[in-house]
């Protein structure tokens, strides 16, 4: 081999040495923000589970809610029905004393004359 195609070689190993280099570098900075991708991942993901353990939480709790609120209106409706019938009895009762009345009073005006 001469000198030129031996310094031609050394200088192809030395740029693919370089070039060895530089790769290994990028990867070890691919390795690295792969690393920080996947804590970030997890990270993300415990946040997520926490998101949904609190939305699972509150839907309970609007469930909780709502069955109350449905009770208090079942009761309220009872009670409305209630107060309707003793308006009812309270409207008649009255009606059947005033005719009661108007009777009793035709029947001593008559007893009178």
């Amino acid at each position: 081999m001469s000198d030129t195609q031996m310094n031609t070689l050394i200088i192809q190993v030395a740029k693919l040495e370089t070039s060895q280099e530089a790769s290994t570098k990028a990867l070890s900075e691919v390795a690295f923000s792969v690393g920080r991708l996947v804590d970030r991942l997890e990270s993300s993901d415990d946040v997520a589970k926490e998101a949904a353990q609190s939305a699972r939480s509150a839907h309970k709790r609007i469930d909780k809610l709502e069955d109350a609120v449905k009770e208090d209106k079942d009761d309220m409706d009872d009670a409305i029905e209630r107060m309707r019938q003793g308006q009812r009895y309270v409207v008649t009762t009255a009606c059947a004393l005033i005719s009661i009345g108007v009777a009793a009073i035709g029947l001593a005006i008559k007893f009178v004359q």
